[in-house]
């Protein structure tokens, strides 16, 4: 009887380890995916911004000017 409550606590402390390793993991990933979703964003504004001049500042005056 002393050997399966036995057994039975290591199972139970087996389960605990394993959901909080399993709980870490999906924590990286999720934190993962939002850093790529992030850096993602950056790239496409900052592939929306680019200037093929180098001079971004008199180009968008340019564009303002245009529009007024």
């Amino acid at each position: 009887m002393e050997v399966a409550k036995r057994t039975m606590e290591t199972l139970s402390w087996l389960m605990a380890l394993m959901m909080c390793s399993g709980l870490i993991v999906i924590n990286f990933r999720v934190w993962n995916m939002r850093e790529i979703a992030v850096t993602k964003a950056v790239n496409a504004k900052k592939t929306a911004n680019f200037s093929p001049s180098g001079n971004q500042e008199e180009e968008e005056e340019a564009k303002r000017m245009e529009n007024n």
